[in-house]
């Protein structure tokens, strides 16, 4: 079975969810999101009160959106199934870290993660993150509930932001601002399917490349992103004309060139491979006495576009860039 955290990778990758299996995912942001998670946990169970900065964020917002305290039904970091409504199968099963019910007919999922992973590229948006689909279909489901809404709570620094879903879901929308959720429980049954097809065949799945591994975390142990074979060394390398004076000729620049582009591509893989192998054993890797390890920086200003302004009459505003060269192969 496809867990639901697995779920958004399996529509991509059939390899991806076998992997995660082999090889579950351990680094310091989901260690962090694991002991905040747990205070959060213990506090709304009625265990020990949380003094974590951040789980007491997290605490906070929760209060602020009603979502635990008398008279709230919250069920935290409880196992739930989504059982296909028509064939009473089991198409995925997991444990959310709190979903809400309002008693009446909305479900409220809330997933807490690391503001890093957000930042990094890891998670989806909740509109399309099939995890959170499955646990607001699958509570919605077993409660009788008519929708859900689904929320990511980016946590950190002793501050909490919710990105929430654009709409909420249900399964025949009759006003403004729902959307239906069977196209998303067809998806998670055709994940069934073919995982369940790929187990009966005894094959193992082949890996699928593509942008979905930025979000895999076993992508350092998937055969797309391993090297076939050794890197050539220095003296076998097809390089060594450009170390020679008079070594590039008419005859062997095209190829030389060609060389370099594809060893800059098989670069930039080395890095990312090198990058999920990083987080999944302890975030870094040392280098001498120092560590070459993620940072999250500041996002970019944004404003107006140049078409923007020019339609406001503020054309005045943009200026010309400068003249400057760009490499490229084209026509001869």
């Amino acid at each position: 079975m496809v867990r639901p955290s697995s779920l958004s990778l399996a529509e991509k990758c059939e390899l991806a969810p076998v992997l995660s299996a082999e090889f579950p995912e351990t680094n310091a942001n989901i260690e962090r999101g694991h002991l905040v998670d747990g205070q959060v946990s213990r506090q709304l169970l009625g265990g020990a009160p949380a003094t974590d900065p951040d789980a007491l964020a997290v605490l906070a917002w929760l209060h602020e959106e009603k979502m635990y305290g008398v008279g709230h039904t919250s069920y935290v970091q409880e196992a739930i199934a989504l059982v296909d409504p028509d064939t009473g199968e089991t198409l995925t099963e997991g444990t959310g870290d709190i979903a809400h019910y309002d008693g009446r007919s909305m479900v409220t999922i809330v997933d807490l993660k690391k503001r890093e992973q957000y930042a990094a590229g890891r998670l989806k948006d909740p509109d399309d993150n099939m995890q959170l689909h499955a646990y607001g279909l699958g509570w919605a489901l077993r409660l009788g509930a008519k929708a859900y809404r689904l929320a990511l709570l980016l946590f950190g620094d002793g501050k909490v932001e919710a990105i929430w879903s654009t709409v909420c879901f249900t399964e025949t929308p009759d006003r403004l601002g729902a959307k239906s959720w069977v196209p998303y429980l067809d998806r998670i049954r055709k994940v069934k399917e073919g995982h369940h097809a790929l187990v009966a065949s005894g094959a193992r799945p082949l890996p699928t490349a593509g942008d979905h591994c930025a979000q895999c975390y076993a992508r350092a142990h998937c055969p797309s992103w391993m090297f076939p074979e050794p890197l050539p060394s220095a003296a076998d390398s097809a390089l060594v004309p450009l170390s020679k004076p008079g070594g590039i000729t008419k005859d062997n620049a095209g190829d030389l060139l060609l060389y370099v582009m594809a060893v800059e591509e098989q670069a930039k893989r080395a890095r990312e491979v090198l990058q999920s192998w990083a987080r999944a054993n302890g975030g870094a890797i040392a280098v001498g006495d120092r560590k070459w390890a993620p940072i999250v920086m500041n996002g970019r200003k944004s404003g107006p576009t140049v078409d923007e302004l020019e339609e406001l009459g503020l054309g005045h505003l943009v200026k010309q860039g400068k003249p400057y060269e760009s490499w490229r192969i084209g026509k001869r």
